[in-house]
C-alpha cells in the first residue's frame, strides 16, 4: 500500500463524502419546498364576548375571550408520523411530549415513566428528539391579553387519516381596539357594529406557505357530524343574548395578505338594544 494508492483512497472517500453531502442538501432543499407548499389550515372560536365590555363611544375598545388553532403537515414528516403512530399503539409506557423552545420552534420528546417508586420503566417506546417549526401568532388590535395557559403544540391523526398532522392552538383573554369604520350609527336607535379578533404571522417560513380555513377532518369530525351554522373554520359558542347587545349568530372569518403577511380576520355583527338609550 503505497503513497498513490493512499492519496487514491482519500480521493475517493472524499468524493463519496461530498457526493452525500450534496445529496442531503438537495432532500434538504427538497423536503423545504415541499413543506412551504402545504398549506396552514386556521381556525377560530369565540368563546365569550362580555356586553358590558364594549364601549363604542368611549375608549373604543371591548373584551374577547377566543381560541385561535392551526394545522399543518410537519416539516420531518417521517420521523413525527412514525413517532407519532408508535406512540398511538403504545398507549402507555413512553409519552410525547412536545415542548415550545420559543414563538418560532417546539421540541418533540419522548419522556421516561417511572414507577411508584421512582425507577425508570422498561423502554417500550423508541426514543425520540425532533424539533419542528410553529407559527409565530401575533394578535392585532390587542391593547393588552394573556394566553390561558400559554400555547400548546401536539401531533395526532384525524379520524379516518393516514397522514399525520401538526397542531398549535391557544385560547386567549384580550381587550381589543375598536376600529372607526367599523361603526355605524345610521339605524339609531338599532345601531349595528363589526367587532373584529385579527391575527397574523410576521416571520418565519410559515409567513409564505399557503393558508386555507380548516376542514371538517382537521376537527376531528366526520361530514355527517356537521350541525346547523357550524362552520369548521371558525364559529362563535358564547350566548348571542348579551347586555345591551345582540350577537349575529354567524361570524365571517377570511384569509388575507397584509405586505405579504398572512392575516386573518374573524368579524363579529352586532347590534344595540334600544333599551340602550331608555332612562
Amino acid at each position: 500500500f503505497n503513497e498513490t494508492s493512499f492519496n487514491a483512497q482519500s480521493s475517493l472517500e472524499h468524493h463519496v463524502e461530498r457526493v452525500f453531502s450534496l445529496e442531503e442538501e438537495r432532500m434538504d432543499s427538497l423536503v423545504t419546498t415541499i413543506f412551504k407548499e402545504k398549506p396552514v389550515r386556521y381556525k377560530i372560536v369565540l368563546w365569550d364576548l362580555p356586553g358590558e365590555t364594549i364601549d363604542v363611544e368611549g375608549s373604543g375598545k371591548f373584551e374577547a375571550k377566543f381560541r385561535v388553532t392551526l394545522f399543518w403537515e410537519p416539516k420531518n414528516y417521517d420521523k413525527v408520523q412514525r413517532a407519532t403512530r408508535e406512540n398511538y399503539r403504545m398507549g402507555n409506557g413512553r409519552k410525547i411530549i412536545w415542548k415550545l423552545e420559543d414563538r418560532e420552534k417546539a421540541i418533540f420528546r419522548s419522556e421516561i415513566e417511572e414507577d411508584e417508586e421512582g425507577q425508570e420503566r422498561t423502554p417500550q417506546m423508541t426514543p425520540v428528539e425532533i424539533e419542528e417549526d410553529v407559527p409565530p401568532v401575533s394578535l392585532i388590535d390587542a391593547i393588552h391579553f394573556t394566553a390561558e395557559s400559554g400555547p400548546e403544540v401536539h401531533a395526532f391523526f384525524p379520524p379516518g387519516a393516514k397522514r399525520v398532522l401538526m397542531r398549535w392552538t391557544c385560547m386567549y383573554h384580550a381587550t381589543l381596539s375598536l376600529q372607526t369604520e367599523d361603526l355605524d350609527l345610521h339605524s339609531f336607535p338599532y345601531d349595528d357594529h363589526t367587532l373584529k379578533i385579527r391575527f397574523q404571522v410576521q416571520t418565519g417560513v410559515f409567513k409564505v406557505k399557503p393558508w386555507a380555513e380548516a376542514t371538517m377532518r382537521e376537527n376531528m369530525q366526520q361530514q355527517n357530524e356537521n350541525k346547523l351554522g357550524y362552520t369548521p373554520y371558525g364559529h362563535i359558542e358564547t350566548e348571542l343574548d348579551k347586555f345591551l347587545y345582540i350577537i349575529d349568530e354567524h361570524m365571517a372569518v377570511e384569509f388575507t395578505k397584509d405586505n405579504d403577511k398572512p392575516r386573518v380576520e374573524a368579524r363579529i355583527k352586532i347590534w344595540r338594544k334600544f333599551q340602550y338609550y331608555e332612562d
